[in-house]
């Protein structure tokens, strides 16, 4: 090359270039390519941990909603069973009226029976008696105004009946109270058992033989109101 020539530019060819780049900046490409991977796998891991901390959340919030529930289900089942004695009270209480004035009531019949049979007899004995009917008459009215009359016997034993009635149409009332508390609260206990499943975690309630224990008086109430019925 002469003075004053200008000096020839050589041209690297492509080859050439990716080499050079891949001697002085190899080393920062591969860093920033494997810090992407890096952030991608971290954001991954973020995400998941998002993910099972709102399912967390979730079951947190189902279990105090099962609490609740449960403690609200406790309440009631108190409440209920403190309802279920009351009447359980109140019908033994009916039950025991019922037979007394079934008692009462045999007996008014069979007092309105003696006097009628009584009745009876007068009227045959003073039958066929002409010299006599008179005082036979008097004595037979004697015999009458001694002790009530067959017409308010038979008054008595009416209201009697019909105040029976009334009372085995309350306890039939109360019967069918108690029968729909005993089902309300059966109802009650198979929800308390599955929230309470569901908050533990448990594979299964109670069986149906443990469940409904307490409630094994239904059967006695029913055949101790019929034997008294």
């Amino acid at each position: 090359m002469h003075i004053g020539e200008n000096p020839k530019k050589e041209v690297l060819t492509s080859n050439e270039c990716d080499l050079i780049n891949s001697l002085f900046y190899g080393p920062q490409i591969a860093e920033s390519q494997r810090n992407g991977r890096l952030l991608e796998k971290a954001k991954k891991v973020n995400d998941d941990l998002k993910k099972k901390i709102e399912e967390k959340d979730l079951i947190i919030a189902s279990h105090s909603n099962n609490l609740q529930k449960i403690a609200d289900l406790e309440q009631a089942n108190q409440t209920q069973q403190f309802l279920i004695f009351e009447l359980d009270n109140s019908l033994s209480a009916q039950n025991e009226k019922t037979s007394t004035l079934e008692e009462q009531l045999t007996l008014k019949e069979v007092e309105i029976n003696e006097l009628k049979e009584q009745a009876t007899k007068n009227t045959c004995s003073c039958s066929g008696k002409e010299e006599n009917k008179e005082d036979c008459h008097d004595n037979f009215d004697d015999k009458a105004e001694s002790g009530p009359s067959i017409t308010d016997l038979t008054k008595n034993l009416l209201r009697t009946q019909n105040y029976l009635y009334n009372t085995k149409e309350q306890l039939n009332h109360y019967k069918k109270k108690y029968k729909a508390l005993k089902k309300k609260v059966k109802n009650n206990q198979k929800e308390y058992y599955q929230a309470m499943g569901s908050s533990i975690n448990s594979s299964h309630p109670p069986s149906q033989s443990e469940s409904e224990k307490p409630l094994n008086d239904d059967e006695s109430f029913s055949s101790r109101s019929s034997s008294q019925e």
